[in-house]
């Protein structure tokens, strides 16, 4: 098995042979995007975080968890941790959170929050911890 290194050395090497191998790959992966092949992936990621936050949102709505929040807009809802312990849960969780959670099942501990919401949790978090 190759470095990343040798293998790059190996493609530059490859591709000052025979420039028409370089032209193709290109002409290939510009096509995939050109035809919506990243829009599909995109359409899935964002339809993997809505089912993520409408299963964590206001009784099961897309929808902030803060009393009296109305927020709605899939842009603007983020994923908390109730505990306030992301920091290290992030740490273990490899690749997408919204792709662990489905996996496992829609854990308890977390919530849905618009983003201001999130911040002005933190906000309360760090001045009761400045009072103390």
């Amino acid at each position: 098995m190759m470095s990343r290194i040798e293998r790059n050395a190996y493609m530059r090497e490859r591709y000052a042979k025979r420039p028409e191998v370089r032209a193709y790959q290109t002409a290939q992966t510009l096509a995939r995007y050109r035809c919506g092949g990243c829009v599909s992936v995109a359409g899935k990621t964002r339809a993997l975080k809505e089912e993520v936050l409408t299963h964590y949102g206001h009784d099961g709505a897309l929808e902030c968890c803060w009393s009296s929040c109305t927020v709605r807009d899939i842009d603007m809802l983020t994923l908390d941790h109730v505990k306030d312990d992301g920091a290290e849960h992030r740490k273990s969780v490899r690749g997408s959170m919204y792709a662990w959670l489905k996996s496992q099942g829609f854990p308890e501990g977390f919530q849905t929050l618009c983003a201001n919401h999130q911040l002005k949790k933190e906000i309360l978090r760090r001045s009761s911890l400045l009072i103390k």
